[in-house]
C-alpha cells in the first residue's frame, strides 16, 4: 500500500488562468522552489511556458548541484 502516486495526467487546470489569459504565452515566476514549487515549475516549463524559479539556501544549493 503506501501513499498514492501523483498521476501526471490528472493534475487540475487552473480555471482562472484559462479564462483570463491565453495559456500559450505565459511568463511565470515560482518563488520558493522546494518539492512542490519545483514540480509545478517543471510541469509548466515542460508545457512550453517561460518559467523562472527563485530559490535560496539549501534548495538553491541542491538545484545548482543536482538540477531540478
Amino acid at each position: 500500500m503506501g501513499a498514492p502516486a501523483l498521476c501526471r495526467d490528472r493534475l487540475p487546470a487552473v480555471p482562472l488562468l484559462r479564462s483570463a489569459v491565453s495559456l500559450q504565452s505565459l511568463k511565470l515566476c515560482v518563488f520558493g522552489v522546494g518539492g512542490i514549487g519545483g514540480h509545478l515549475g517543471a510541469r509548466l516549463a515542460h508545457a512550453g511556458h517561460e518559467v523562472h524559479l527563485i530559490a535560496r539556501g539549501d534548495h538553491l544549493t541542491a538545484l545548482q548541484t543536482d538540477g531540478l
